[in-house]
């Protein structure tokens, strides 16, 4: 089943009327492997059950994340049995604009570029996930990192750092600057990873890769 991120749809439940009057659900996304699995911030909620006019029960939602999503719905009948239902659908993105997006949970800002810190003596590396803001919802969306566009320059020949665009994630190799820039609906962010040779020099080097 498709549907696209924030966009409303009915699913119908397929329960007798009448039975169910509120339906609790959760979404969560799923990663490539079983374990993969997270809460979608802001997904739990109490919805209403409604009725179309041939009597069927359903309940209108929209996705809070892209890709694929679990959606676990729980109810009490009338005579208090428990209903539970669970099913997966693939979420792409909706033609709109989002107000702003942000890169990574360590990122620096410095003017209009984000700024990372990374040393090859201490080669932990760092996540470039991309969130958005969209009109309207409280949440920043997380965006699914096969959403997003990046790309990646760096001095002369230089690998700087390893950027696995299926996890969003860099790692140093090399002493120097790489920008990276990011981009998801019609916007795009530029991030200045600053790679050190150890661990005690990171913050002298003020670049910002320009």
């Amino acid at each position: 089943m498709a549907a696209e991120l924030l966009k409303p749809f009915d699913l119908r439940l397929n329960v007798a009327d009448g039975l169910l009057k509120t339906i609790f659900i959760k979404q969560i996304s799923l990663g490539n492997r079983a374990i993969d699995r997270e809460l979608v911030r802001g997904s739990v909620a109490a919805l209403p059950v409604l009725y179309k006019e041939d009597k069927e029960p359903y309940i209108r939602l929209a996705p809070l994340a892209l890709g694929r999503i679990e959606l676990a719905l729980s109810g009490v009948f009338e005579d208090a049995a428990m209903f539970s239902k669970k099913l997966t659908i693939d979420v792409e993105p909706s033609n709109d604009t989002p107000v702003n997006i942000a890169v990574g949970n360590s990122a620096v800002p410095r003017g209009n570029v984000l700024r990372v810190h990374l040393s090859v003596d201490h080669p932990i590396g760092d996540s470039l996930v991309v969130t958005a803001a969209y009109p309207g919802v409280d949440d920043r969306v997380k965006i699914d990192s096969h959403f997003v566009k990046f790309l990646m320059r760096t001095e002369g020949d230089n690998q700087v750092v390893a950027l696995d665009e299926s996890t969003s994630t860099v790692k140093p190799t090399h002493a120097g600057h790489a920008l990276i820039e990011s981009s998801y609906g019609g916007v795009t962010v530029s991030t200045c990873v600053i790679v050190t040779d150890t661990v005690a020099q990171i913050g002298l080097d003020r670049s910002d890769c320009s």
